[in-house]
Parts: C-alpha cells; structure tokens; sequence
C-alpha cells in the first residue's frame, strides 16, 4: 500500500513539475491571448464608406512583439490606422490588442511599425509609425487614416459626397534617442524643434554645419553625430 501511494506521489510529482515548467517556458516567451487581447466585434462594416480605414484590408502574416520579451509569432494581423489598434484573427475569431504600451513593434509584410505620440500645437495623437532604426535613431513615417464626414447636395446639379476613409499624406519624423519625435517638415521648424530639446549639442552642430534636414546626406550627418556621442 505504502509502495503504490509512492509511486502515485511520483507520478504526479512528475506530472505538475513538467507541466509547471512548460507554463513557465510558454509564459516568458508566448503571448496568452485572453492577457493581452481583447475580443471585438468582428461584423462591424463600413459598406456605406468609401476608403478603408486598414494599412490592408485582409489579414496578413507577422509577428507581434510585446515588451518583457513576449511575442505573437506567425500571426494574421491587421493594422487599424484610424483607431490605431492592433487586430489578430486566429480560428475565426478577431481579438485586438488591449494596451498599446505593451507594444514593442510589429512586424508586418517586410517592414517593421511602431506606436509612438506626436505632440503638435494643437493635439498629442498617438499613430502607428513605420520604422527605420540606425542606432539610436528612428526615422519613422507616420501611417494615419482620417474619417471625413460625408455631404448632402445642396442643388440638383451636383451629387451627395459619401463618407470617406482618407489616408494622410507622407509625413516623415525623427526621433533622437528617448527625445520627443520632430517631424521633418521646413528647415525653420525643425531648427525650433530642435531647440527645444534638452540636448543642445544637436541644434548647435545642426546651425554651425549650416545643415538642411529635407537633404539625405545632411540628414545622416546629423543622425552619425548623435550615434558617435551616444
């Protein structure tokens, strides 16, 4: 009796312990769905908008990488440009990322996006960004869809203009290190943005170069001198 509830013991011993450590392996590296994701409504239509309000319409392969080194590999994915969400649909189901700030990138169709904050005059927008990173610098380009509300004719001669989905014209952006984003708009602005900065050493060597940003090469000359010094 003593012998067979020994080995019982053991078995079981043996049974939570693998069990125990296949939770642990999955957990440090695999998302859980039901954590990090929400379930949305997945027959929301917008048949009477012209445009789409994705960065594409069907779901594509990617990969989703959270921050505290989790990830969503090989996953279908849609990127909701206008509501700035993250959509998954997995076995027939669309769920959406619940909190941004767990998003560390996604990777999507060759290219690699993030979810950074702009903060103009007006507003502090909060957009999905596509990435390239040359050390501690990002050049992002914003990608923004904007809602325009549809108009009633006012005469005979002249048709209703439906609602549309409108997607934002290019817009590039730096961001030097953990510094807010700039956009690179005129040189004059981008000066004053710069000086704005803590780091004054980038709007000092930015003026004494007589550097234009909308140039490529003075571009990289700028973002080579804040690598060295960082």
């Amino acid at each position: 009796m003593s012998i067979r509830f020994g080995l019982l013991v053991s078995v079981f011993f043996l049974i939570f312990s693998d069990a125990l450590s296949q939770s642990m392996t999955r957990s440090s590296t695999e998302v859980d769905l039901t954590d990090l994701f929400n379930m949305v409504n997945s027959n929301v239509r917008h048949d009477a908008v012209e445009g789409s309000r994705y960065y594409f319409n069907d779901f594509e392969k990617g990969n989703i990488n959270f921050k505290a080194n989790k990830s969503f590999k090989d996953a279908s994915i849609r990127l909701d440009l206008l509501n700035t969400t993250v959509e998954v649909k997995k076995d027939d189901k669309i769920y959406v990322v619940g909190n941004n700030d767990n998003i560390k990138n996604i990777e999507l169709a060759g290219t690699k996006f993030v979810i950074r904050e702009f903060k103009d005059k007006k507003n502090l927008t909060t957009s999905f960004y596509s990435l390239k990173q040359i050390e501690n610098v990002e050049l992002l380009i914003r990608q923004k869809i904007e809602f325009k509300e549809g108009k009633k004719s006012t005469s005979s001669y002249s048709d209703d203009k439906p609602p549309k989905f409108t997607k934002e014209k290019e817009k590039l952006f730096i961001k030097f290190g953990e510094e807010n984003l700039i956009e690179i708009a005129s040189n004059r602005k981008f000066k004053k943005s710069l000086d704005l900065l803590e780091d004054k050493s980038l709007y000092n060597f930015y003026t004494e170069n007589n550097l234009k940003i909308k140039k490529e090469k003075d571009r990289n000359k700028l973002i080579e001198y804040f690598n060295q010094k960082n």
